[in-house]
């Protein structure tokens, strides 16, 4: 099995060709969620390369979309998955998740398993409620490391530095941004 580290829901007709025709580029949003209903999605390796608009993830929390493409990208702080999406209105948007949400959702990191684009991952994939958050309360110790707050009964220690950080210590808020799985079709 090769390593795919790229996925584009592509034409049915455009298989054979050197040239795959992304789907996002010649079908209307609705079409798009026809064809994660039937099944009749096709995936290639490649790029759409359509200059989508980037925004940001938050904004597409309780939004429906369409994904159409997958990439798993190399960052500063290790691997994240940019989606590209048809929404309703007809742009074509990209968003990238590093974190232990839509990133994890997308990217295989099994070591018995080959990386990359987990196979149970069908372009297009119509999410009718978009994101989801999952928010979480932060601590931050002494020597200015944030993290999730583990307990609300006992101190945990510091990942960074190792001391304890008082159970009742809460220094905000943070979240984790899902693909909200109801409902959502796969092609």
């Amino acid at each position: 099995m090769s390593r795919v580290t790229s996925l584009v829901a592509v034409t049915d007709d455009s298989i054979d060709t050197a040239h795959p025709v992304p789907m996002a580029n010649v079908y209307t949003y609705d079409q798009l969620i026809e064809q994660a209903k039937s099944g009749g999605g096709v995936a290639s390796d490649g790029s759409m390369g359509t200059g989508a608009d980037q925004v940001d993830a938050d904004s597409l929390v309780g939004e429906p979309f369409v994904i159409v493409a997958a990439h798993i990208n190399e960052g500063d702080y290790g691997d994240f998955v940019s989606l590209e999406c048809r929404m309703p209105d007809g742009r074509l948007i990209v968003f990238n998740d590093g974190g232990k949400g839509v990133s994890k959702q997308f990217i295989e990191d099994d070591p018995a398993k080959e990386y990359g684009i987990r196979e149970t991952i069908k372009l297009p994939m119509y999410c009718p409620h978009g994101l989801r958050a999952s928010e979480y309360d932060l601590q931050e110790c002494k020597c200015g490391n944030k993290q999730p707050r583990r307990s609300r009964r006992n101190d945990t220690p510091c990942g960074r530095c190792g001391e304890p950080i008082p159970a009742a210590l809460v220094s905000g808020k943070g979240q984790t941004l899902y693909i909200d799985t109801r409902s959502a079709t796969r092609g």
